[in-house]
């Protein structure tokens, strides 16, 4: 499968000019840290290692960079080192942006090494997998309209109903964001309510129980 080109976003020029910034000493001094430590699925643990080690912003920058790397080249199924291969061009283009990218070619293999550690894979990995869905939910409302009811000839006004509507986006698999509203009446609004505190006591249920008994980590999605 041929290697992808990649557009880097302005964001995403910004964080690997601090990975640059950083330095590939740093970094490789860093995964080795990491690599030490027992391996873990959680973000979280990862970052908090960052953080300790660079800094609090510098921390959540880098994890940020990580993740979302690691997360490109599991979906496109390629190596860290294929898709450093392909960065790297958008990179040399954006080094008029930011001086600190001219130390892309010292600090990338810092970055392999970090990229490749076990518990950055297998975080990265969990994470997709929580996500591995055709649609996925990014935010819903709940809104409250009035609609008046009129007499037969349409002339005045005698009543109105109240109506709630839930409304919800979603992103789908080719990146494609949509929505869907969904009449509602008070006893739905009510029986939701209730689904959702016990989805939330069964996740949080099953997490300590798989955790408990069989001595391995578990994650809900969304927590790390």
């Amino acid at each position: 499968m041929p290697t992808p080109n990649f557009r880097l976003s302005d964001s995403q020029v910004a964080d690997l000019a601090v990975a640059c910034e950083i330095g590939g000493s740093r970094l490789e001094e860093i995964a080795v840290n990491i690599a030490r430590q027992k391996p873990t699925i959680r973000r979280s643990k990862i970052e908090a290692i960052l953080q300790e080690n660079l800094g609090p912003e510098k921390g959540v920058t880098m994890a940020r960079l990580l993740f979302g790397i690691a997360g490109t080249f599991r979906r496109a199924s390629l190596s860290a080192k294929e898709v450093l291969d392909a960065i790297t061009p958008a990179v040399k283009a954006r080094e008029h942006q930011d001086e600190r990218l001219r130390a892309w070619g010292g600090c990338r293999a810092g970055l392999e090494r970090l990229l490749i550690t076990q518990s950055i894979s297998l975080a990265a990995k969990a994470i997709d997998i929580s996500y591995d869905f055709e649609r996925v939910y990014i935010t819903g409302r709940l809104l409250t309209s009035v609609r008046p009811v009129f007499d037969e000839p349409r002339e005045e006004i005698v009543g109105s109903t109240i109506v709630q509507t839930l409304r919800l986006e979603f992103v789908s698999s080719d990146g494609d964001q949509s929505s869907i509203s969904i009449a509602l009446d008070a006893d739905d609004i009510r029986q939701l309510r209730k689904e959702c505190e016990r989805a939330i006591n069964k996740a949080e249920k099953a997490r300590d129980e798989m955790e408990a008994k069989f001595r391995f980590e578990a994650i809900i999605t969304g927590e790390e």
